[in-house]
C-alpha cells in the first residue's frame, strides 16, 4: 500500500512542518531529529536533487515525478512527488506530497520478469515444436525408404525399428 506524506521545506533547505507518515517512511525518531535535516540529502544522488530544484525554480512545480531517495538508515526508497513552491508569505516554501512506490515497482519489476521468463518459455516451446514437425518428416522419410529397403542389407538390420536383434 502506497504511504503518502506531505511535508513543508523553507527556502534553506529544511524541514519545516510534516504530517507523521513522513517520520515513518524516512525511519526519522522524533521532529526533532528530522527538524535537522536537510531535505535534499534525502536524495540517493546529489545530481537528482539539483536537477529537482532547477526545474523546481524554473516552472514553480514538479508533478508526478518518480524520485529515488534513501531513509535515515540509508536505505533507498522510490517515491513519486508533487512539489510545489508557495508564495504567500515573504519566505517562499516548498510543498511536497511524497508517495512512496517501493512495494510497486518490485511487484512491477517481479512481473516484468515473469512475463519475459513466459515469452521465452513460449518461443522454446515454438522451437521444439517446429523441430518435432522437422522430425516427423524424417521419420516419416525413414519409414518409406526402410520399405523399399531390401531387408538383407546391412543398413536395413542396423537401422531398422523392425530389425531382429
Amino acid at each position: 500500500m502506497d504511504i503518502n506524506s506531505v511535508l513543508i521545506i523553507s527556502k534553506e533547505e529544511k524541514i519545516l512542518d510534516h504530517n507523521s507518515t513522513f517520520i515513518k517512511m524516512f525511519g526519522y525518531k522524533d521532529l526533532k531529529e528530522l527538524k535537522k535535516t536537510n531535505f535534499w540529502n534525502l536524495f540517493q544522488k546529489k545530481e537528482e536533487a539539483d536537477e529537482i530544484k532547477k526545474e523546481l525554480e524554473e516552472k514553480m512545480k514538479i508533478e508526478n515525478k518518480e524520485l529515488v531517495m534513501k531513509t535515515h538508515e540509508g536505505e533507498e526508497i522510490i517515491v513519486l512527488s508533487n512539489m510545489f513552491i508557495e508564495k504567500k508569505d515573504k519566505k517562499p516554501k516548498i510543498i511536497a506530497y511524497i508517495f512512496n512506490i517501493t512495494e510497486r515497482k518490485r511487484l512491477e519489476r517481479q512481473l516484468f520478469h515473469a512475463q519475459k521468463m513466459s515469452t521465452i518459455g513460449t518461443f522454446a516451446g515454438g522451437i521444439a515444436h517446429d523441430f518435432n514437425n522437422m522430425l516427423t518428416v524424417i521419420k516419416g522419410y525413414s519409414s518409406l525408404i526402410l520399405r523399399e529397403a531390401d531387408k538383407n542389407t546391412k543398413i536395413y538390420r542396423l537401422k531398422s525399428p523392425h530389425s531382429r536383434r
